[in-house]
């Protein structure tokens, strides 16, 4: 079936996404607080949505040596804007040219299925030199890597094919899971040196890991959301590095009783101004909710929770010190707020907090030092 390619023209948004770079210098100081494992940049998705570029120079100026992306294309841009430093690819390509050319740049790529070794012999064989890799562990994560207690036995004759320079699995991020996976990983490791592989540089936390347990004795850790301040786990140290800025561009007035946002979702409960920010999740805000099956009574209970507890799972945008309620459902481009208690009006910018995974490249980005 013919398709047709063809790229749209990227409109800008009116929200800014600001990169605080004092904090993100603080955060990699508390994560070096945690090891003193080598850190390894996890660039990957457009650089955390940052831009690719950017975030690698933020963090090359901080001293950070080693990188790692989930993109060829992401892989090869980095040797593109001058990177001289290790770059690991973290994901399976198959095609030879792509493996070529990542060879090529002296990109490190990952080895954790049998048919990956038919690609990496043709490489071998056009560049007469052996593809450097790092062995992919799955201990209970599921995506990539050989099974921990289930190595294959022609592991024994990597080394023919590919350079090992490192190993490496990932923790599923459930805490009681950790301790497990990590015993399984070290297994994975005495297993592998038996049959004569050497095992190389050898990793598993990622950020949340690494805020937690730490480096688990291995030789590096893999940080992504960590420079940010956005950890999943064990943040509480980390300094927020980036937001989303917006304007209020309308204050109204409504009365009690009155239902706002889509669904009517919520209803005011006394006599309000509101401020209309145009922000909403094509910016990035509320955006990353969890997908996969869940339980029932935990979505039940979490329900209950909202209602009884609503202090608790209120979301605020802020001005200064100032908590500005979000109230109702925000909308593709727009997000309501409670002025009531403020003296804050149309024209003035506030505050908003965001995953940068989900900002989209539309929104400007601009670099402040010290949470200006």
């Amino acid at each position: 079936m013919e398709m047709e390619a063809f790229s749209e023209e990227i409109f800008p948004k009116e929200s800014v996404l600001k990169i605080d770079l004092e904090a993100i210098k603080a955060n990699i100081r508390v994560i070096k607080e945690k090891t003193n494992a080598l850190i390894i940049g996890v660039v990957k998705e457009n650089g955390y949505g940052l831009g690719l570029q950017k975030e690698y120079e933020i963090l090359r100026q901080n001293g950070i040596a080693y990188f790692a992306t989930t993109s060829a294309e992401e892989a090869l841009a980095l040797r593109r804007y001058g990177a001289t430093e290790p770059i690991l690819l973290l994901a399976p390509f198959y095609e030879v040219e792509t493996a070529e050319a990542l060879c090529a740049q002296d990109i490190t790529q990952m080895l954790g299925h049998l048919s990956q070794i038919e690609v990496y012999k043709k490489v071998k064989e056009r560049l007469g030199i052996r593809p450097k890799v790092h062995l992919a562990i799955d201990t209970g994560m599921g995506r990539y890597g050989f099974l921990w207690n289930k190595l294959p036995k022609e592991c024994g004759s990597f080394n023919e094919v590919v350079e090992i320079t490192g190993t490496y699995s990932h923790f599923n991020n459930q805490e009681k899971m950790a301790p497990v996976q990590l015993k399984r990983f070290k297994e994975a490791l005495a297993g592998l040196r038996q049959m004569d592989i050497e095992t190389g540089l050898t990793h598993m936390s990622n950020s949340a890991a690494t805020m937690t347990i730490g480096d688990g004795g291995l030789d590096a850790v893999r940080i992504g959301s960590a420079f940010l301040g956005k950890c999943a786990r064990g943040g509480q140290a980390l300094r927020t590095a980036v937001w989303l800025e917006a304007e209020i561009c309308q204050v109204s007035y409504y009365p009690k009783g009155t239902t706002v946002g889509y669904l009517g979702s919520y209803k005011l409960k006394r006599d309000s101004r509101l401020g209309l920010v145009k922000a909403g999740h094509n910016d990035g805000v509320a955006m990353g909710t969890t997908d996969g099956k869940s339980n029932f009574w935990h979505g039940v209970l979490h329900q209950i929770a909202l209602t009884l507890l609503p202090k608790r799972y209120q979301k605020y945008a802020k001005i200064g010190t100032a908590n500005l309620p979000i109230i109702g459902r925000s909308g593709v481009s727009h997000t309501l707020l409670d002025l009531t208690d403020s003296e804050v009006q149309a024209g003035d910018i506030v505050r908003l907090n965001v995953n940068p995974l989900y900002v989209p490249v539309s929104v400007a980005k601009e670099i402040v030092k010290g949470n200006e």
